[in-house]
């Protein structure tokens, strides 16, 4: 007999957080993605290919609920008790198809869109050539983009991801 829905796909629990990143709660994500009072934590990453001097972007195929069709850095909801590192290292190997082996993370900001809030931590991903398996399903294109240009990058980009191109002097990024 085939389970139902909801047993076969528990609803994704996240914790509900302050502005300081301490937990307060849990709620479901759908229940974060509709009450703008529920923050919730999430990463957002991108490849840092040094040797070449490039960083990582992508096209997200255009049916998508979320940023469809626009040009943007990865991002993963971190589950709940699940630490941001972590969530990170998941969000690489289903997005992109490998482990990664070193990040650093650049900041935190809370972004307020839609319904929703939430607690952003960006990371910088070292990219050593390994092999990148990006989800088709949820990525159209992806496109490293010089880091003598990334700060001009303009084309469709979502608000997060132009946040977070505005705020780092990428000419001079080495780590």
């Amino acid at each position: 007999m085939e389970k139902a829905s909801s047993e076969r796909n528990p609803p994704e629990l996240l914790d509900v957080v302050d502005e300081e990143g301490r937990v307060i709660g849990q709620a479901t994500r759908e229940m974060c993605h509709s009450n703008p009072e529920l923050l919730h934590p999430t990463v957002h990453f991108t490849l840092l290919d040094l040797k070449n001097r490039a960083v990582l972007l992508s096209k997200r195929n255009r049916d998508k609920k979320y940023d469809g069709g626009m040009t943007t850095f990865f991002g993963e909801h971190i589950f709940s008790g699940e630490s941001a590192n972590l969530a990170l290292i998941r969000g690489v190997e289903e997005e992109l198809g490998f482990r990664p082996m070193g990040f650093l993370s650049l900041g935190t900001k809370i972004f307020r869109y839609g319904n929703q809030k939430e607690l952003a931590t960006f990371y910088l991903v070292t990219y050593r050539g390994e092999e990148l398996n990006f989800d088709v399903d949820e990525i159209e294109s992806l496109e490293w983009v010089p880091l003598e240009t990334v700060k001009g990058y303009d084309d469709n980009v979502e608000e997060i991801t132009k946040y977070w191109i505005d705020r780092f002097d990428w000419e001079k990024l080495s780590y």
